[in-house]
C-alpha cells in the first residue's frame, strides 16, 4: 500500500492526466464559443480540423456572410453567384448591396487599366448577363431581407466585397470613389430594379437607395423612373432608406420621396436647393417608421417642416441638421418640437439659418467667444444632455448676422442673412455655465454639474421667460 502511494506521488503528469479534448464538448457549446472569438482566432479554429470547421460554421456565416456587396462586373458577380449557390453560406445572407461599376463614378481605377474594364462593362451590358445573375441571386436567397443600391459600398462597406481582391493590385483600402460627369447616369439602379421585378421577391424584402452626383450634378439629372407601375405598386412600398447627395432634379427627388410609404432613414444633402416635406396636394409627409433624419445644406419651407417634425416627434431617434435655413419662418418652433422628442438620443445642430436677424437674449454672444466653443451642438446617446441644451437655447434665443462667426459649409445667400447662436447652449453642455443668484455665470474651467440640477435650473429659467412674455403681451 505504501509503495502504491509513493509511486502515485512520483509519477509523471503524463501518466496521471488525460489530454483535454475540445471535441468532447457539445456541438452547441463549441458553436457559442466561436461566436465570441476574434476574426483571426475564428479562422484558425476553422483550419484546425474538419470537425471544428463544421462546428464553427454558424459563427462564421453569421459574422461574415450576412451582407454581400457586388458591382456590375463579371468577376464580382461570379463570386456573388458562387456564394448564392452555396448550400450552407447562402442561408446566412440577409442583405445584398449592388454598388455600381468598377470604372467611372463608383471607384477610382488605381493601378487598373481602364480600357479592358470598359470593354467588359459594355459586353455585360449588351448581353444582359448582369441582370440574369442578379435575377438568380434574388430568387435563390431565401433569407434575403434587404437590397441596397449605391455607388460607394464596394470600397467602404463592412460587408463581404465580392471579387475586390481579384480586381485590385496592392491595398484595396486606398481605393476612393471618383466622380465623372459623363457617368452620372449610373445604370445600376435600372439593372437591380429589373432583376428584382422579374424575381418577384417576397414582400418583406426592403429597399435602400443612395444617389450621389458629387459636384458635377445639374438640375436635370434623374436616375430612374418613379412613375412606372412596378415602382408605384412594389418598390415605393419597400423603400426604407434614402440618401441623396448633390445637385439633381429636385422635382424628381421630391416625387421619389413622396412615393415612399414608410421611410425609416432619410438623408438629404441638396447643395442649397429648396425642398418641401409636403405632397403636391398639400398634405405633410408622414412615415410611421422614421427614426433617422439628416439634412445638410438645404433650404426648407417652414410651413411644411414644422408639422413634419411634430408629426414624427414621438419616434425620431437621430437628427442631424447642418446649414439648413428657412425663407418663411424662424427656428423658434422647430427647436421646441425637437426638445419634445422623447426618443431622441443622437442630435447634431450647426448653422441654423434664417432670413432676418433678431436678438432676444439677455446676454451678449461675445460672453461665449472662447476657444473650444465652435457654435455647434453634438450629442451621442445623451438624451438628458439634449433636453438641457435645447432648454437653455430656447430660454435665451438669439441670432447673429452671417458675418459673425462664419462657419465653413454654411449657405451664404442674399436671402439667408442670420443664423441661430448655439454657443450658450454649447457652453452649458461642456460645463462652462452655472446658474448663480438668478443669472448665468461663466466658470473659470469647465465642470460637470449633476444633470438633475441643470434641468431644475433650466425649468426655472423657462418659467421666468414665459412670465416675461405674458407680461409684455398683456
Amino acid at each position: 500500500m505504501a509503495d502504491t502511494f509513493v509511486n502515485a506521488r512520483t509519477a509523471s503528469p503524463e501518466t496521471t492526466e488525460s489530454h483535454f479534448r475540445i471535441l468532447d464538448f457539445p456541438t452547441e457549446l463549441i458553436s457559442n464559443v466561436c461566436v465570441h472569438l476574434e476574426d483571426d482566432d475564428l479562422m484558425n479554429v476553422r483550419r484546425a480540423c474538419r470537425a471544428l470547421k463544421a462546428h464553427s460554421t454558424w459563427a462564421f456565416g453569421k459574422r461574415f456572410f450576412q451582407h454581400l456587396v457586388a458591382i456590375l462586373h463579371p468577376t464580382s458577380l461570379a463570386i456573388l453567384l458562387e456564394i448564392v449557390r452555396h448550400e450552407v453560406l447562402s442561408v446566412f445572407v440577409r442583405e445584398v448591396t449592388i454598388s455600381g461599376e468598377i470604372y467611372g463614378f463608383t471607384i477610382a481605377p488605381k493601378k487598373i487599366h481602364s480600357r479592358p474594364h470598359l470593354a467588359i462593362q459594355a459586353s455585360i451590358k449588351n448581353s444582359g448577363l448582369d441582370i440574369l445573375i442578379l435575377l438568380e441571386a434574388f430568387k435563390t436567397l431565401r433569407n434575403l431581407a434587404s437590397v441596397r443600391i449605391d455607388v460607394d459600398s464596394f470600397w467602404r462597406s463592412c460587408g463581404i466585397k465580392c471579387g475586390r481582391v481579384y480586381l485590385y493590385e496592392g491595398n484595396a483600402r486606398d481605393i476612393k470613389p471618383v466622380y465623372h460627369p459623363e457617368v452620372l447616369y449610373n445604370r445600376v439602379y435600372e439593372v437591380v430594379f429589373q432583376a428584382l421585378h422579374s424575381a418577384s421577391v417576397a414582400e418583406g424584402v426592403s429597399l435602400s437607395v443612395k444617389i450621389c452626383t458629387g459636384s458635377y450634378g445639374d438640375d436635370s439629372i434623374s436616375f430612374f423612373n418613379v412613375q412606372t407601375p412596378a415602382w408605384e405598386k412594389s418598390f415605393a412600398m419597400r423603400l426604407r432608406d434614402v440618401e441623396a447627395h448633390g445637385t439633381m432634379d429636385t422635382v424628381w427627388l421630391h416625387r421619389l420621396i413622396c412615393s415612399a410609404t414608410d421611410i425609416h432613414s432619410l438623408s438629404l444633402h441638396s447643395e442649397h436647393n429648396m425642398f418641401s416635406f409636403a405632397r403636391t396636394t398639400g398634405a405633410v409627409l408622414q412615415w410611421p417608421g422614421l427614426r433617422r433624419l439628416h439634412l445638410h445644406e438645404i433650404i426648407l419651407k417652414h410651413k411644411d417642416f414644422l408639422p413634419f417634425l411634430r408629426g414624427h416627434s414621438l419616434y425620431l431617434e437621430e437628427l442631424h441638421v447642418d446649414s439648413v435655413g428657412f425663407l418663411d419662418g424662424n427656428w423658434v418652433e422647430p427647436l421646441e418640437a425637437i426638445e419634445g422628442m422623447p426618443k431622441l438620443v443622437h442630435l447634431s445642430l450647426m448653422d441654423l439659418l434664417e432670413r432676418t436677424h433678431y436678438e432676444n437674449s439677455s446676454s451678449s454672444s461675445y460672453m461665449f467667444d472662447m476657444e473650444g466653443l465652435g457654435g455647434a451642438l453634438s450629442f451621442r446617446n445623451d438624451p438628458r444632455g439634449i433636453t438641457s441644451a435645447l432648454a437653455c437655447l430656447r430660454g435665451d434665443l438669439q441670432t447673429e448676422p452671417m458675418y459673425c462667426y462664419p462657419s465653413p459649409g454654411s449657405i451664404y445667400t442674399d436671402d439667408l442673412e442670420a443664423y441661430v447662436n448655439l454657443r450658450k447652449a454649447e457652453a452649458l453642455s461642456q460645463g462652462w455655465l452655472s446658474w448663480i443668484d438668478g443669472e448665468w455665470v461663466m466658470a473659470s474651467a469647465p465642470s460637470s454639474p449633476p444633470i438633475s440640477s441643470i434641468e431644475d435650473v433650466l425649468s426655472d429659467v423657462l418659467e421666468d421667460v414665459e412670465d416675461e412674455t405674458e407680461t409684455t403681451s398683456t
